[in-house]
């Protein structure tokens, strides 16, 4: 069991990248997009939003 100094210092540490803008994201700041094959992004919110009418949907995490 981790302590609450351990989650909150894993809570603050980068997961990824976003994939356009490539600015550093936490794990909660994470958008996964899928082309509904293999195929999965991570970008972050702003480009989650903007990212207009393509292909590509946000994948649902219960069934990734």
């Amino acid at each position: 069991m981790m302590s609450w100094k351990e989650t909150l210092k894993a809570m603050n540490e980068i997961q990824a990248v976003c994939w356009e803008c490539k600015i550093e994201l936490r794990e909660e700041e994470i958008y996964t997009i899928t082309d509904g094959n293999s195929l999965h992004i991570e970008v972050c919110f702003d480009c989650y939003k903007n990212r207009g009418a393509g292909e590509l949907t946000e994948l649902d995490p219960f069934h990734g």
